[in-house]
C-alpha cells in the first residue's frame, strides 16, 4: 500500500511486481486502471467455474482509493457473474461466451467509470504453460512435458520425422497431473518439431510446439581428473566431480533447458566416506589419504525403461585435515573440580577457530587437536578423530596447552576440591 500521497511508490511496485496498490490522493481516477489479476493480465480468459488450480479468477483496480467504494457490472450475466469485494471483482464463468465487465467507483457521492474489460469464458482455459524446450540423448526416457494438464483431457504428440516418438503413459486427471508423464524414445540424432494436441470433451485443439534436439551425448559429462578435499568437507557429485554438462552454447539457446534424466552412481571405498541418506551423490570425507571414486551415469529400471548404467570415468580424491589459520581462546581460564571430565565438544566451544566449525562439532571436520598441561593436574583421552576429553585429577592451578597444526593456545585451569567450591568461584566471577 502506498501512503506517500502521490501514488508513485505504489505504481512502481505494481509495474515491477504486479502488486495491487491503493492511494489516499483526493483525485486518482485519471491514474487508476482496471486489470485482470488472475489467471492472466494479458489473456482476459477464464474457465467455467470460479478458479484455476485453487486461485480465484478476479479483477482489480490498480491504484484504488482507500476511501472509495467499487462495483462491478456484467453486460451478460448468463455468461459470467461477478462478486464485488473491496476493489476486487471475483468472477465465475457460467457458460462459453464473451461479455464485458465494467467497474465503477463512488467517492464523495461522485460516481466514475474506472474501465471496462472484455472477458471470454472457455471450457479449455488451460493453455499450459508447457515445459521449456528440451534436449535428450539417445534412448528411452520418462518425462512430464506439460506442466498443467487439463482435467480429464488426453494428449497426442506429433513428431515431424522419424527417429523420435512420444507417447502418453495414461490419461491425465487433475488430481494426478503431477504423476502424469510421457515416454520419449529417441533412436536418431537431430532436431525435431513436436506439436501437441489436447482432446477434451470431444474437442481437439493445438496447445503448443516443442523444438527438441537429440544428441549422442547431450549432457556432455566430463569427470574431473583429481580434486582436493578436507575432512568433513561435503562433496557434491554433480557440482564437484563433473566439470560441466550441457550442449555447446552455439547449439543451445538460452530459452532451452537441458533435461538430465539420469543420476550419478558413485562407487568408492567406504572407509573414506560417509553418504547422505537423501543425496546418494553427496559424500562426507572421514579419512585422510588418496582414494578413487568411480562415476557412472545411471537410470534405475522401471516399468517403462530398462536400467541404464555407463561408466563416465574416475576421479582421484586427495583428503587432508583442514589447515587452521586461527586458533584462539574465548575465555582466559577454565574452572574445574577434581574428578570432573570436560568432553571435547565442551572444550571446543571455548575455542575460536578459522575456518569455523563445520556441521556443529562433527568429529571429521577439524585439524587434529592435541593437549597437555604444565603441572600434571589433568589427563587426556582422544575423543573421535579431532579432539580430546579433559579430566581433572587433583586440585591446583595449571596451564592447558592446545595445539592444532602449527597453531597453539594456552588456557589457565583452576581445579577445586569440590563441585560446590568450583561453582562458588564461578558465581563470584560472574
Amino acid at each position: 500500500y502506498d501512503r506517500l500521497g502521490n501514488g508513485e511508490a505504489g505504481r512502481l511496485l505494481q509495474k515491477m511486481y504486479g502488486i495491487p496498490y491503493r492511494t489516499t490522493e483526493e483525485s486518482t481516477t485519471g491514474k487508476m486502471k482496471l486489470e485482470m489479476e488472475y489467471p492472466s493480465s494479458e489473456g482476459k480468459e477464464i474457465g467455467i467455474g470460479n478458479s484455476l488450480y485453487g486461485s480465484p479468477y478476479r479483477l482489480v483496480v490498480q491504484g484504488f482509493h482507500s476511501n472509495a467504494t467499487y462495483s462491478y457490472i456484467v453486460k451478460d450475466p448468463s455468461i459470467l457473474s461477478v462478486k464485488t469485494k473491496g476493489a476486487y471483482g471475483y468472477l465465475t464463468g457460467k457458460k462459453v461466451g464473451t461479455t464485458t465487465v465494467t467497474c465503477k467507483q463512488k467517492y464523495k457521492e461522485k460516481i466514475t467509470t474506472i474501465g471496462t474489460i472484455k472477458i471470454t469464458v472457455s471450457e479449455l482455459i488451460n493453455k499450459g504453460p508447457l515445459q521449456q524446450k528440451k534436449a535428450w540423448g539417445l534412448g528411452t526416457y520418462q518425462m512430464r512435458l506439460i506442466s498443467y494438464p487439463t482435467t480429464g483431457a488426453t494428449y497426442t504428440f506429433n513428431v515431424d520425422k522419424k527417429g523420435l516418438t512420444i507417447e502418453e503413459n495414461r490419461n491425465v486427471t487433475m488430481d494426478e497431473h503431477n504423476g502424469a508423464s510421457q515416454t520419449v524414445t529417441a533412436t536418431k540424432t537431430g532436431n525435431y518439431q513436436v506439436s501437441i494436441q489436447e482432446k477434451y470433451k470431444g474437442k481437439t485443439r493445438n496447445i503448443g510446439t516443442y523444438r527438441i534436439k537429440v544428441a549422442e551425448n547431450p549432457n556432455n559429462f566430463k569427470v574431473k581428473k583429481e580434486v582436493n578435499y578436507a575432512l568433513g568437507q561435503r562433496i557434491e557429485g554433480w557440482n564437484d566431480l563433473i566439470e560441466g554438462y550441457g550442449l555447446a552454447e552455439e547449439d543451445f539457446t538460452s530459452e532451452q533447458q537441458i533435461i538430465t534424466p539420469v543420476n550419478l552412481l558413485l562407487k568408492y571405498d567406504e572407509s573414506y566416506f560417509l553418504t547422505y541418506e537423501n543425496w546418494k551423490d553427496h559424500l562426507l570425507p572421514i579419512k585422510e589419504g588418496d582414494t578413487v571414486i568411480e562415476i557412472y551415469e545411471y537410470i534405475p529400471a522401471s516399468s517403462i525403461v530398462k536400467e541404464h548404467k555407463v561408466k563416465l570415468g574416475e576421479v582421484l580424491v586427495h583428503i587432508k585435515r583442514r589447515e587452521l589459520t586461527t586458533l584462539k581462546a574465548k575465555q582466559e581460564e577454565i574452572p574445574m573440580y577434581a574428578g570432573q571430565t570436560l568432553k571435547w565438544k565442551d572444550v571446543a566451544w571455548m575455542l575460536e577457530v578459522e575456518p569455523g566449525w563445520i556441521s556443529g562439532l562433527d568429529e571429521y571436520s577439524y585439524a587434529l587437536f592435541n593437549m597437555k598441561d604444565k603441572n600434571g593436574l589433568l589427563s587426556f583421552e582422544r575423543n573421535g578423530n579431532a579432539g580430546m576429553d579433559v579430566t581433572a585429577l587433583k586440585t591446583g592451578t595449571t596451564t592447558l596447552t592446545i595445539t592444532a597444526n602449527s597453531k597453539k593456545v594456552n588456557l589457565k585451569v583452576i581445579v577445586f576440591e569440590t563441585k560446590e567450591k568450583c561453582y562458588e568461584y564461578i558465581d563470584s566471577k560472574n
